[in-house]
Protein backbone atom coordinates (compact mmCIF):
# COMPACT_ATOMS: atom_id res chain seq x y z
CA UNK A 1 0.00 0.00 0.00
CA UNK A 2 2.82 2.40 0.90
CA UNK A 3 4.51 1.78 -2.46
CA UNK A 4 1.26 2.47 -4.33
CA UNK A 5 0.72 5.71 -2.41
CA UNK A 6 4.33 6.76 -3.05
CA UNK A 7 4.02 6.04 -6.79
CA UNK A 8 0.73 7.94 -7.00
CA UNK A 9 2.26 10.92 -5.19
CA UNK A 10 5.33 11.02 -7.47
CA UNK A 11 3.11 10.75 -10.57
CA UNK A 12 0.88 13.56 -9.28
CA UNK A 13 3.87 15.84 -8.54
CA UNK A 14 5.28 15.23 -12.02
CA UNK A 15 1.95 15.89 -13.75
CA UNK A 16 1.31 19.05 -11.70
CA UNK A 17 4.80 20.42 -12.40
CA UNK A 18 4.60 19.59 -16.11
CA UNK A 19 1.19 21.28 -16.40
CA UNK A 20 2.50 24.39 -14.65
CA UNK A 21 5.59 24.55 -16.86
CA UNK A 22 3.62 24.07 -20.07
CA UNK A 23 1.30 27.00 -19.23
CA UNK A 24 4.11 29.49 -18.80
CA UNK A 25 5.85 31.02 -21.80
CA UNK A 26 8.89 31.77 -19.62
CA UNK A 27 9.68 28.07 -19.37
CA UNK A 28 9.02 27.18 -23.00
CA UNK A 29 12.46 25.59 -23.60
CA UNK A 30 12.17 23.63 -20.32
CA UNK A 31 8.88 21.78 -20.74
CA UNK A 32 10.10 18.66 -19.02
CA UNK A 33 10.73 17.65 -15.44
CA UNK A 34 12.53 14.55 -14.28
CA UNK A 35 12.51 13.00 -10.84
CA UNK A 36 15.44 10.93 -9.65
CA UNK A 37 14.34 8.43 -7.04
CA UNK A 38 17.46 7.08 -5.37
CA UNK A 39 17.51 3.82 -3.50
CA UNK A 40 15.77 5.27 -0.48
CA UNK A 41 15.73 4.51 3.20
CA UNK A 42 16.59 0.99 4.23
CA UNK A 43 15.51 -0.67 7.45
CA UNK A 44 18.48 -2.90 8.17
CA UNK A 45 19.44 -4.72 11.36
CA UNK A 46 23.10 -4.16 10.57
CA UNK A 47 24.68 -1.58 8.34
CA UNK A 48 27.43 -2.96 6.16
CA UNK A 49 29.44 -2.22 3.07
CA UNK A 50 26.36 -2.33 0.84
CA UNK A 51 24.71 0.50 2.81
CA UNK A 52 27.94 2.52 2.76
CA UNK A 53 28.06 2.20 -1.03
CA UNK A 54 24.39 3.17 -1.35
CA UNK A 55 24.93 6.23 0.86
CA UNK A 56 28.11 7.14 -1.01
CA UNK A 57 26.39 6.98 -4.40
CA UNK A 58 23.43 9.00 -3.08
CA UNK A 59 25.78 11.73 -1.81
CA UNK A 60 27.72 11.76 -5.09
CA UNK A 61 24.48 12.08 -7.08
CA UNK A 62 23.34 14.93 -4.83
CA UNK A 63 26.62 16.81 -5.33
CA UNK A 64 26.46 16.23 -9.10
CA UNK A 65 22.87 17.51 -9.20
CA UNK A 66 23.69 20.60 -7.11
CA UNK A 67 26.74 21.37 -9.24
CA UNK A 68 24.69 21.08 -12.44
CA UNK A 69 21.92 23.34 -11.11
CA UNK A 70 24.45 25.95 -9.94
CA UNK A 71 26.26 25.89 -13.28
CA UNK A 72 22.99 26.60 -15.11
CA UNK A 73 22.17 29.43 -12.70
CA UNK A 74 25.71 30.82 -13.02
CA UNK A 75 25.44 30.86 -16.80
CA UNK A 76 22.23 32.88 -16.54
CA UNK A 77 23.93 35.30 -14.13
CA UNK A 78 26.94 35.68 -16.43
CA UNK A 79 24.64 36.18 -19.43
CA UNK A 80 23.18 39.13 -17.50
CA UNK A 81 26.70 40.59 -17.23
CA UNK A 82 27.23 39.85 -13.55
CA UNK A 83 30.22 38.19 -11.90
CA UNK A 84 29.87 34.78 -10.27
CA UNK A 85 31.72 33.53 -7.19
CA UNK A 86 32.24 29.79 -7.72
CA UNK A 87 33.81 29.03 -4.33
CA UNK A 88 30.49 27.77 -2.97
CA UNK A 89 30.41 24.99 -5.58
CA UNK A 90 33.13 23.01 -3.83
CA UNK A 91 31.67 19.98 -2.03
CA UNK A 92 32.16 20.18 1.72
CA UNK A 93 31.15 16.67 2.74
CA UNK A 94 34.11 15.55 4.87
CA UNK A 95 33.12 11.87 4.78
CA UNK A 96 33.14 11.89 0.97
CA UNK A 97 36.51 13.64 0.98
CA UNK A 98 37.93 10.93 3.26
CA UNK A 99 36.51 8.12 1.12
CA UNK A 100 37.62 9.76 -2.13
CA UNK A 101 41.17 10.31 -0.85
CA UNK A 102 41.61 7.04 1.04
CA UNK A 103 43.42 5.33 -1.85
CA UNK A 104 45.95 8.12 -2.43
Amino acid sequence: LAKAIYKALIDWIGQKANRSLSMSQNYKPFRYIGILDTLGIENLDQVGLDQLLINYSDERLQILFEHHVHEIANKDIQDDGLEVNKDYLKPTNMVLEILDNSTK
